[in-house]
């Protein structure tokens, strides 16, 4: 159904998430299946370009889902995973997903679902949700959600039970709308429950937990500067954020996600108790660039600079020179100004002498 990208085990490799039918919403269909085989579940990266599946752990299932996105939606600087979703089955409507956070338990890929961080809000199982995109609508520095339903149902439809048991948390949530019921007849006469246009869902992220955040958006270079080769946008930039102290999580910047919708392009970061943290960026094409002593609250834009303190340069001088060329360019171009540039000249000098410089250059 939908796809969400990140680093959710802190290891380096980029991990997905895909959304699926969910281990209720077909069992009450002649449909031959074991908890598990339709999960919305997560993939881990490996070194060598593949995928590990380690199943859901302790979730034993998971519900429907439709959009999806990674984010660090309590700022503790690690990945977790919302996850919403209904579908009209025909017979019944599968109302199984609340809207789902999985928090993920400090970079391990394990998961628990946090009932509570959406308790004061929607219960959208009458919601049949399609989209969803995450964003500081607020600039309050924490993620907040956006959901839309092609359809929705009065809160007088009756929500059954699924007789379906895993020893899960969402056994209980786990329960559809009967819009038609059965006849003796083993045909379908329906129930008179009439749905309505889908809704628009924003809901804020109150937040208030005292952990810190950064905010990075993007700025390709293309076109504005020689030697650019990213977008305006950054589509196709992977951010990497390391919170002092802490471990490294990765976010890439996507023209379209989840179903059918689209995250904010600027990624929001959480940096914990940590006051501050050091932002790389993976370009298309290949070149890395670094900034350091990003502070707690700050919002960065990030320009590309198409001089990798990784590539195989002759002497410091060629990649001073080089990237001198491309502040200068951003500078005068009105992209940059010169506090900007040298912040981020300072940054690339010293991400050049922390890799080894011209002997450990590859």
């Amino acid at each position: 159904m939908g796809l969400a990208f990140g680093d959710l085990n802190c290891d380096g490799h980029m991990d997905l998430f895909g959304s699926n039918a969910g281990d209720w919403s077909l069992t009450n269909l002649p449909v031959p299946n074991e908890v598990g085989d339709f999960s919305s579940r997560w993939f881990l990266g490996r070194p060598d370009g593949t995928f590990s599946d380690p199943g859901v752990g302790a979730l034993k299932g998971t519900p429907f889902g439709w959009g999806v996105s990674m984010a660090d939606y309590d700022n503790d600087g690690d990945t977790d995973i919302i996850s919403y979703g209904g579908l009209d089955i025909g017979p019944y409507v599968d109302a199984s997903n609340p809207g789902t956070i999985y928090q993920n338990q400090g970079c391990t890929a394990n998961f628990k679902y946090d009932a509570a961080a959406l308790a004061g809000s929607t219960d959208h199982r009458r919601r049949v949700v399609q989209g969803l995109a995450t964003g500081d609508l607020n600039g309050d520095g924490f993620v907040d959600i956006v959901t839309v339903s092609n359809a929705d149902y009065p809160q007088s439809a009756p929500l059954a039970q699924y007789t379906a048991e895993y020893g899960s948390p969402f056994d209980k949530l786990a329960t559809f709308v009967p819009t038609f019921r059965p006849t003796a007849q083993a045909e379908f006469i329906w129930d008179k429950i009439q749905a309505t246009d889908g809704t628009l869902s924003v809901e804020i992220n109150s937040g208030g937990n005292g952990n810190g955040w950064a905010a990075v958006k993007l700025r390709g270079s293309v076109g504005t500067i020689e030697g650019g080769r990213a977008p305006r946008d950054g589509i196709g930039g992977v951010v990497f954020f390391t919170p002092q102290g802490g471990k490294t999580v990765m976010r890439p910047v996507l023209g379209g996600g989840s179903y059918a919708s689209q995250d904010s392009l600027e990624g929001t970061f959480g940096l914990g108790a940590a006051t501050e943290g050091m932002v790389e960026v993976l370009w298309p094409g290949g070149a890395r660039n670094r900034l350091y002593n990003v502070r707690s609250t700050e919002r960065i834009t990030f320009p590309e600079i198409p001089c990798s303190y990784t590539a195989a340069w002759p002497s410091t001088e060629a990649y001073r020179a080089c990237v001198d060329r491309a502040l200068g360019g951003l500078t005068r171009n009105g992209v940059l100004n010169q506090a900007g540039a040298s912040r981020l000249l300072e940054s690339a000098l010293r991400a050049y002498a922390e890799r080894g410089g011209v002997s450990q250059a590859r």
